[in-house]
């Protein structure tokens, strides 16, 4: 994720985007034909890779700064899984046996 400052230095059109420095091969980005980095890069500090697709928005929602702290806070990230798990747990005892006993 890229904001504020290297942002700026990477001429984004946005404030935001995610730089995509690496793709798994045969990846589903791979397939769509996302391009990752070629080149490391020094900039402000923090060692990245550039040459790479820089993604500036998904389902036509842009990236913003916003997103960008969700996705840096690992305990938003734990607390959206445990919240996930808990809600498929409910909803599987909300789920009739499928031979129709209790």
């Amino acid at each position: 994720m890229v904001t504020g400052d290297m942002a700026r230095a990477l001429n984004l059109p946005q404030p935001a985007g995610i730089l995509v420095q690496r793709i798994g091969e045969g990846s589903i980005s791979s397939r769509l034909g996302i391009n990752q980095g070629t080149l490391r890069a020094s900039i402000q500090g923090f060692d990245i890779v550039l040459g790479g697709d820089v993604i500036l928005s998904v389902n036509n929602i842009d990236i913003t700064a916003a997103s960008a702290d969700f996705s840096r806070s690992g305990h938003k990230r734990r607390k959206l899984r445990k919240d996930l798990q808990q809600h498929r747990r409910l909803k599987a005892r909300r789920q009739p046996d499928r031979n129709g006993l209790p």
